[in-house]
């Protein structure tokens, strides 16, 4: 990173800080595990199938819950990239960035 004369590293990481600061707008529900694995042996065959029903929807949410984490992921990685370009930008002492 290029840092122009006078302008300290403190400077630097208070921006970077307040920068890092700002809260990550996550929309990314966590899925619940259905209770039935723990619950012990089927009683009947009614309950086996219910469980794997609730086994498949559950793999169903896993599957999109990480999907949402892996785009939420991208989008702060851009925005923080993004800070970081106009950061610089300023730091070199450009007036528009």
């Amino acid at each position: 990173m290029f840092l122009p004369k006078g302008l300290s590293r403190r400077a630097v990481v208070a921006a970077l800080l307040f920068s890092a600061a700002q809260p990550a707008m996550a929309y990314c529900s966590r899925p619940t595990a259905p209770s039935c694995p723990v619950l012990g042996k089927f009683d009947s065959e009614w309950e086996f199938n219910s469980c794997k029903s609730e086994m498949e929807s559950y793999q169903s949410d896993v599957d999109s819950y990480v999907s949402c984490l892996s785009r939420e992921s991208s989008s702060v990685i851009n925005e923080y990239n993004e800070a970081v370009e106009r950061f610089n930008c300023y730091a070199r002492g450009s007036s528009f960035c």
